[in-house]
C-alpha cells in the first residue's frame, strides 16, 4: 500500500472510507508494541527452533568442555556469549532499535484503519490510503496485539487497547474476508 500525496486522491479515498460500512480502529503505537511485533517476527516458526537449538547446543558444549584441561576461559567466554546470543543480545537489541524508531516522527501520530467490505483503508496524518484484503499475507493473534502481516516484516499492528472490547467482532469480520489458511488459530482471546 502507498499513501497517496495528491491532495485530490486523498479526498476521494477519505470520503470513500468515511461512507463505507465496516469496522474503524484508531490506532497510537508506542515502542512497547513495536517490540513485541520485532520479538514475534524474531522468534516465529523455524527462528524460534533454530534459536533454541542453537543456545541448547552451546549450553551443552560449555558443560562437557568445562573441566577440559584444553579449555582455556577465552573459549569458555566465547561460547557463554554464544549462550547469551538468543535469549539476551537478540531481545536488548531489538528494544534498543524500537526505542529509537519509537522517537522518529510520525510514529506517535495515531492510525486509523478502517476495515471495510472489499477494501482496507488507512489513514495517518491526513494521508490516505487503501488496498484489497487479498493483499494481508496472514492475519494473526499474539498475547497483547492482532498482526496484519503484509509479508517481509511490515505489517499493521492492532493493539488491544485499540479495540477493547470489540475482538469478536474484529475476529468475525476477518475471518468472513479472507480464506482459513490466513486466519488459521484466529480466536478473540488469547
Amino acid at each position: 500500500m502507498s499513501i497517496n500525496k495528491d491532495p485530490m486522491e486523498t479526498k476521494k479515498l477519505r470520503e470513500a472510507m468515511e461512507t463505507s460500512e465496516g469496522m474503524e480502529i484508531k490506532v497510537t503505537m508506542t515502542a512497547q508494541h513495536l517490540f513485541t511485533y520485532s520479538m514475534y517476527n524474531s522468534y516465529n516458526g523455524g527462528k524460534l527452533i533454530f534459536s533454541v537449538v542453537f543456545t541448547l547446543a552451546w549450553i551443552v558444549i560449555l558443560f562437557a568442555t568445562w573441566n577440559m584441561e584444553q579449555s582455556v576461559w577465552h573459549q569458555k567466554l566465547l561460547m557463554t556469549f554464544c549462550i547469551l546470543i538468543f535469549p539476551v543480545l537478540q531481545p536488548y537489541l531489538l528494544w534498543n532499535s524500537t526505542k529509537k524508531q519509537a522517537k522518529t516522527i510520525g510514529f506517535s501520530t495515531p492510525v486509523t484503519i478502517k476495515l471495510a467490505h472489499n477494501h482496507i483503508y488507512i489513514e495517518q496524518a491526513g494521508h490516505c490510503g487503501d488496498f484489497e484484503w487479498a493483499r494481508i499475507k496472514r492475519f494473526v493473534r499474539i498475547k497483547s496485539m492482532f498482526i496484519m502481516d503484509m509479508g517481509y516484516g511490515r505489517g499493521y499492528l492492532i493493539p488491544n487497547e485499540s479495540i477493547q472490547g470489540r475482538e469478536q467482532e474484529l475476529v468475525d469480520m476477518v475471518k468472513k474476508q479472507l480464506p482459513e489458511t490466513k486466519t488459521k488459530g484466529l480466536k478473540a482471546f488469547a
